[in-house]
């Protein structure tokens, strides 16, 4: 299961998300794109379901945008903002 890491603190702006990471004190800003693959990560919980509910949303070449939200998950891990329910 997919979900924020629990000192991640979600706030939605104009359809945007700011993300403050309350151990660091660091802020994320998301662009609208990455806000919905972050809402589909926590609603879907599984990355594949959440990549799936991606492709069908937006209108774009299904490899590229595959990529792309493969890379962005990838960087919510990196910066420890999104975890594994194992983690």
């Amino acid at each position: 299961m997919v979900r924020l890491k629990k000192a991640v603190l979600a706030s939605e702006v104009d359809g945007e998300k700011v993300l403050l990471d309350a151990e660091t004190g660091v802020y994320f800003g998301l662009n609208e794109t990455g806000s919905r693959i972050l809402d589909f990560l926590i609603e879907e919980g599984v990355e594949e379901a959440a990549l799936t509910r991606f492709l069908e949303e937006f209108d774009a070449p299904p490899e590229r945008t595959r990529e792309d939200f493969l890379l962005f998950v990838s960087r919510l891990r990196e910066k420890k903002l999104i975890l594994d329910e194992a983690e």
